[in-house]
C-alpha cells in the first residue's frame, strides 16, 4: 500500500488534455523528470549514508525532480 502525501495530489497521474487537442494540458509547476529507479533511490541512500524519509523516496520515484 502506497502513502499519500500532500505533493502527491499536486501532480495527476497521467496529465489532463486540452480540450479538442491530443496535447497535454501544461503543468504550472513545470514538466516533472521521469521517476527513479528503487535501486538508483538506495544508491543515493548509500551514497549520502542516510535513509531517505518515505514522502522523498516516494516522490523520487514518482518524479526523479
Amino acid at each position: 500500500m502506497s502513502a499519500q502525501y500532500a505533493w502527491s495530489e499536486r501532480f495527476p497521474a497521467s496529465p489532463p488534455l486540452t480540450e479538442g487537442s491530443d496535447h497535454p494540458v501544461v503543468s504550472p509547476l513545470g514538466d516533472l523528470y521521469p521517476p527513479a529507479t528503487e535501486a538508483e533511490v538506495r544508491e543515493l541512500e548509500e551514497r549520502l549514508g542516510v535513509e531517505l524519509p518515505p514522502s522523498y523516496r516516494q516522490f523520487l520515484l514518482f518524479a526523479n525532480g
